[in-house]
């Protein structure tokens, strides 16, 4: 017969020492985590070990694949959060971010970093040679996209883009071996309704250098079309040649990029830029609960505006929209080609070019999906990988 092990009681005086010496863990451990999470450290291996306070970065990304860089040092013992990164331990000041992975276009700013506050930023990165399907008016029976009156030597359509989808050439133009595409007709009537691009170029290209008075340019800017695009809480809205992002939500959900600590106008300067501590002062809210906060520009310790201008690269804007299921990516069709520009204009704002050609070009957004019209061809246009 097996004897049962009896369990029994730790004695009280044993179970008061354990008791007391988790208490004393817990004491010490307790204000240490607390100290380390608001940022403070003690460098024990320096030559003068000191305590210092830190503050952090969280950066997202599209990719799970992209690397972060701060000042050129690849980001390493990071925390995640699906595809962002926390970064902690920063001392304060401006530290350069960029975000780069293969076959991928760079994203690059300076961002200022301050003790005890996590500095948040949203990197993109969109593919270095245009991603496309291309949408013909015949398919073969395989239903892959054909280009008649072509030869495999001679100058093919969509040359500087990678297909996403299997494609045929065909040296003759005969119609009779292929199949009509649907899509390519339903495609020509939704262009063909689009209302007229937001502001055609000009008869006369030399208007932006025109000599006449800076009163005489203004009226006729403002004469030209205009447009409004809302998504969530922003609106996209053309004033003269200029296209503004307008934040026209709560105050307790404006995005992080709207505002800025604050401080004097020339620190505004030094870490963000001229332009934003210009827009900071120039910001007018239409409508809010919290107005009379918002009008002074002061919001939990921040300055804030509501409008942000987009740069144009001293271009005239065709067309522009959200890149789809977003508020944060604008699409903006200049004279050199169609651009994924951030509305975040901390140091400065990104632009990725998605297609490399603007003479003769028309874009749309249809159900989620970018298409353009170059020539006779669509195409449906990719951002991600």
């Amino acid at each position: 017969m097996r004897n049962t092990p009896a369990v029994t009681p730790l004695a009280q005086g044993h179970r008061s020492i354990f008791f007391y010496i988790l208490l004393g863990v817990f004491l010490v451990l307790v204000p240490l985590l607390g100290f380390y999470a608001n940022g403070y450290r003690y460098n024990i291996l320096s030559d003068s070990p000191t305590v210092t306070v830190t503050g952090g970065m969280y950066i997202s990304t599209q990719t799970e694949d992209s690397d972060i860089y701060i000042n050129d040092a690849p980001v390493e013992n990071t925390r995640f959060f699906r595809q962002a990164t926390y970064v902690q331990g920063l001392s304060s000041g401006i530290h350069q971010v960029h975000v780069q992975g293969e076959g991928l276009q760079t994203w690059v700013k300076d961002l200022p970093v301050y003790e005890q506050i996590v500095t948040e930023a949203a990197a993109f990165t969109i593919p270095k040679r245009t991603q496309l399907r291309p949408i013909t008016p015949y398919n073969s029976l395989d239903g892959e996209p054909v280009f008649l009156g072509y030869t495999a030597t001679g100058t093919l359509p969509f040359q500087f883009a990678s297909t996403t989808v299997s494609v045929m050439y065909s040296s003759s133009t005969a119609t009779t071996t292929w199949q009509a595409n649907p899509e390519y007709t339903f495609l020509e009537t939704v262009f063909s309704n689009r209302q007229r691009p937001v502001y055609p170029q000009p008869k006369t290209p030399q208007f932006r250098f025109a000599t006449g008075t800076p009163t005489q340019v203004a009226t006729a800017a403002t004469s030209t079309a205009t447009s409004t695009v809302v998504r969530d809480d922003v609106r996209l809205e053309r004033q003269g040649d200029e296209v503004y992002a307008i934040y026209q939500g709560s105050l307790r959900n404006i995005p992080y990029y709207y505002c800025v600590p604050t401080m004097p106008a020339a620190s505004t300067t030094a870490q963000y830029g001229a332009h934003v501590t210009k827009s900071l002062y120039q910001s007018q809210l239409a409508t809010s609960t919290a107005a009379a906060l918002f009008e002074r520009g002061t919001w939990f310790g921040q300055t804030c505006r509501s409008k942000i201008r987009l740069d144009r690269k001293r271009q005239l804007v065709t067309w522009y929209n959200f890149v789809p299921s977003s508020s944060d990516l604008v699409l903006l069709q200049l004279e050199d080609g169609l651009y994924v520009t951030e509305i975040d204009d901390r140091a400065w704002q990104n632009h990725q070019l998605l297609y490399p050609k603007s003479t003769g070009v028309r874009v749309l957004i249809n159900g989620g999906q970018i298409f353009v019209r170059d020539g006779k061809y669509f195409a449906e246009l990719y951002i991600e990988l």
